[in-house]
């Protein structure tokens, strides 16, 4: 079981304006409204076209608890994404039996849990939502396209939510400094025709399609990997003279893209070093969340959510603060 947190930034916009979460249109409050939507989805679960005619679902378990804290304006709890159509197989490999197949059917839907923890501070434009990626899918396009309606739904179609991943450069720099290099990763685009080709690492010759990977892996990679993913972070972008790709070298190693695993004390995030827009918001708290029946244990995962918020409100304008 692998468990992944994402941390996106919440606004409420209007024409490209920015709102105060606490009081707009109207002195509309997002995290009563939130609480509005919460129990909506309970009630009536909402549906959306996906792609290839797929149906995508969303709704939420209703806790037994209290996850509204008003006080402190933050809220947690699941939500319960759908997809229909999965072509999956299950087989019971336990009892040895081969006949025991079941085909999920296209009218079926299959569903995944899906940690959620939300903050909105008084009389601020940002707030914060925390998602769980559940396996197989992603959950922030969904849950922003439903709150979107849900607010139309209210009137307030002239506001729109919008989440935005809070994983940047800083936050790149601080884990790099603060953690420890597990895993470096060198990919080339394209395979050589021949074993001779691969052999001479030669260039010029003809490739087809395809991708070489050379991995680093290692409890502590140590300083020197460090440095040069900093180093060639700096200078990432540049191309050679008459080429569009850009070409990083690192001993022998020729390449056009790195990545790079860090841990800080037990969250793991890979960044794409040359194509950072293209790294995932994620961050795996695998081993910060279980407990000793490896079972999620949901205040370990609020106590998660609280810290990458924590961690990426450093990055924010002091004003959104």
């Amino acid at each position: 079981m692998k468990v992944l947190l994402s941390v996106y930034g919440l606004r409420i916009i209007q024409s490209k304006n920015e709102q105060v979460l606490s009081k707009f249109g109207g002195n509309v409050d997002l995290f009563k409204l939130f609480k509005g939507f919460y129990n909506e989805i309970h009630k009536n679960v909402k549906h959306k076209k996906g792609y290839s005619h797929q149906k995508l679902t969303l709704t939420c378990h209703k806790s037994r608890s209290k996850p509204f804290v008003y006080k402190e304006r933050y809220a947690y709890g699941y939500f319960i994404a759908g997809r229909n159509g999965d072509n999956y197989k299950v087989k019971n490999y336990t009892s040895g039996a081969t006949n025991k197949v079941k085909i999920i059917r296209p009218e079926d839907t299959t569903l995944r849990d899906a940690f959620f923890y939300l903050s909105v501070p008084a009389n601020k434009k940002r707030g914060y939502l925390v998602l769980q990626v559940p396996p197989g899918k992603g959950i922030k396009m969904l849950v922003e396209n439903f709150l979107n309606d849900y607010l139309k739904s209210k009137g307030l179609q002239a506001f729109r939510v919008q989440l935005t991943g809070m994983i940047n450069e800083k936050v790149f720099h601080r884990m790099i400094n603060k953690g420890v290099l597990k895993e470096m990763t060198f990919t080339k685009h394209g395979i050589p025709n021949s074993m001779d080709d691969l052999k001479n690492n030669d260039d010029k010759a003809l490739l087809s399609s395809g991708t070489v990977k050379t991995i680093y892996q290692n409890d502590n990679l140590g300083d020197l990997f460090k440095k040069f993913a900093l180093d060639l972070f700096k200078q990432k972008g540049k191309r050679q003279e008459g080429d569009q790709r850009t070409i990083i070298e690192f001993g022998h190693i020729k390449a056009e893209e790195v990545s790079v695993k860090v841990d800080v004390g037990g969250k793991k995030k890979t960044f794409q070093i040359q194509n950072f827009d293209q790294t995932l918001p994620d961050i795996d708290v695998t081993h910060e969340v279980l407990n000793q029946k490896k079972q999620i244990d949901i205040d370990k995962m609020v106590y998660q959510a609280e810290q990458l918020i924590d961690e990426v409100k450093l990055n924010v304008d002091k004003n959104d603060l």
